[in-house]
């Protein structure tokens, strides 16, 4: 059985589109789209009607060059906005790590990792409350210029 599938690369210098087909004997290419990037910084939306238009663009021409209309598809964006790093548990960790000129749209989590160190044989249980804990979560962040 064959499954289309499409996808979006919204990159800094272009959008592309590609429709696909996929089957057990492999994926066959059966359109690409593609547009200059407008309204788009550094992997950040800054005017949303030039993005919207550049990726729209981008659909149309792989629509037009497949044969298929676009229902949904993959979509990747890249830029300086993803970041990682390590916060203690009792401040809010989001605000920190968002550059102020961006505002949220949301987040999407992708993993969990919790790190506790073992208590020692000869630590008293009064003093276990000092003990390391360290919560690392792995998300992705949707977010755009304000």
């Amino acid at each position: 059985m064959k499954e289309r599938v499409s996808a979006i690369d919204i990159g800094a210098d272009r959008i592309c589109t590609v429709v696909a087909e996929a089957s057990q004997l492999g994926v066959s290419v059966l359109g690409i789209g593609v547009a200059p990037s407008r309204g788009l910084q550094k992997g950040m939306v800054v005017n949303l009607d030039e993005a919207r238009q550049s990726i729209r663009s981008s659909l149309a021409l792989a629509e037009r060059s497949s044969g298929h209309r676009i229902d949904s598809a993959v979509i990747s964006i890249t830029g300086n906005h993803q970041h990682r790093g390590v916060i203690a548990l009792i401040k809010e960790i989001l605000p920190g790590l968002r550059e102020p000129e961006n505002q949220s749209a949301g987040q999407l989590p992708k993993g969990f990792i919790t790190e506790i160190k073992r208590v020692p044989q000869n630590v008293h249980q009064q003093h276990i409350e000092n003990l390391g804990v360290r919560l690392t979560e792995r998300l992705r962040e949707v977010a755009g210029a304000r």
